[in-house]
């Protein structure tokens, strides 16, 4: 059986609009991301939801808008304690396995969790989210 170059011809320019259509969406959404265009930080896209929904009023919008403010300061500091707490810890749990290691297998060891640690701080996107605080002063 033998194709005709007018069978190939619709079907290549098809895949040419859709290949060019893709890339143009895709190089708009990078540059909405590269110039902070995009989306919003949940606590604004819940406050904007929540008065949307509630049909909030200007002086309930003032209210709550500032509940939710120092809640979120207060849960910030929560999050900062916490993970200062659990690198204390992460760090306590290192030291005692290292603790039972030969000298070779430790340098496995710190290569391993160096390699863990790198992997872990990925964030959303393949991004790399900022190291754990350091470890709180011994008392």
């Amino acid at each position: 059986m033998k194709i005709h170059w007018k069978q190939v011809v619709p079907f290549f320019l098809l895949g040419l609009l859709l290949g060019a259509a893709f890339g143009s969406w895709a190089h708009r959404a990078a540059l909405r991301k590269f110039r902070g265009g995009g989306p919003k930080p949940n606590h604004a896209r819940m406050f904007e939801r929540l008065s949307r929904q509630l049909a909030l009023d200007e002086g309930q919008r003032t209210a709550i808008r500032a509940v939710m403010d120092g809640q979120r300061a207060q849960m910030q500091a929560l999050q900062q304690r916490n993970a200062q707490e659990f690198e204390a810890q992460r760090l306590a749990f290192k030291t005692e396995i290292l603790k039972s290691l030969r000298p070779e297998q430790r340098e496995r060891f710190e290569a391993f969790t160096a390699r863990w640690e790198k992997r872990q701080r990925r964030g959303p996107g393949g991004g790399m989210m900022p190291p754990p605080p350091p470890p709180p002063p011994e008392p």
